[in-house]
């Protein structure tokens, strides 16, 4: 998917930081493919995605995911308008397609990271002079609308409903990324008074509290009404396969479109539920 330049190993830079990038780029090829964008928007973010690993590997700085800096995206975009057919600045318009790529790609990038990274500070001086903020959250109403669907969908009383709704509202009302949705088993919730505990695997001692009413129906009717194993991944199909992330896309893009919100992907139930939590503070 990216086109790298072709060079000697010892004067090719920041090798570690382009290759972690280069995975990202082709997860987030396939949320794009979900979200329906259109072919001209997807050859237009390879082309951008391309070029960026490009300037990286020629890039004097060091560069980190833990360490961009907006400096870095200003270079690349004067590294843009010096290679531009035209040999002169490009134009606003053109500026904004490429942040809008950017800021795309680490969104997806912080959403599916094993690691804990915020890039806000990355774009916010960018974005609020070449593209508008972009719609991070759900509204109340579109989370009620969401659990009456959800509600009525589980009146079938089918493993998979329960199951894909449990995915959902874990991401939900717990703020799991998409690797801990997909590797999290029964028996790292646990019940404790008013509310679960989600162990989280490979984080030592992290933990998340889901209110029982926001889970307790999904949890206990696949426990005992299903008689799930309790060492069993949950993202599980009923022939015993693994879902993978395209799976869990579609999951939550369904039970949008059934609900009647205007909403894609998961990286949405995450900031839904890291702003519910800012707010209750």
């Amino acid at each position: 998917m990216v086109v790298c330049i072709k060079r000697e190993n010892k004067f090719v830079k920041n090798i570690k930081f382009c290759t972690e990038v280069s995975k990202y780029i082709q997860s987030l090829f396939i949320e794009l493919e979900l979200e329906a964008k259109s072919l001209n928007t997807i050859k237009s973010y390879s082309r951008t995605y391309s070029d960026f690993i490009k300037f990286c590997r020629q890039y004097d700085n060091n560069l980190e995911l833990h360490n961009i800096h907006k400096d870095d995206l200003c270079a690349f975009i004067k590294y843009k308008s010096q290679a531009s057919r035209k040999k002169s600045d490009i134009a606003t318009s053109s500026k904004n397609l490429i942040i809008s790529a950017l800021k795309k790609l680490f969104d997806h990038i912080e959403k599916d990271a094993e690691e804990l990274y915020d890039f806000n500070n990355v774009f916010i001086d960018l974005r609020t002079t070449y593209i508008k903020p972009l719609r991070n959250k759900l509204k109340s109403e579109e989370i009620k609308r969401i659990e009456i669907y959800l509600e009525k969908k589980k009146k079938k009383e089918k493993y998979t409903t329960y199951r894909n709704i449990l995915l959902f509202k874990l991401m939900l009302y717990g703020g799991l990324n998409v690797s801990e949705v997909l590797t999290i088993r029964f028996n790292q919730i646990v019940l404790e008074s008013e509310f679960y505990r989600v162990f989280l695997e490979g984080h030592k001692n992290k933990s998340v509290c889901i209110r029982c009413e926001c889970i307790e129906d999904e949890v206990e009717t696949l426990r005992h009404f299903f008689n799930i194993d309790p060492y069993q991944i949950i993202a599980q199909t009923s022939t015993g396969r693994l879902m993978d992330r395209v799976q869990l896309y579609k999951v939550a893009n369904t039970i949008y479109i059934f609900s009647g919100v205007r909403a894609t992907g998961v990286r949405i139930l995450r900031q839904t539920y890291l702003t519910s939590l800012r707010y209750s503070k």
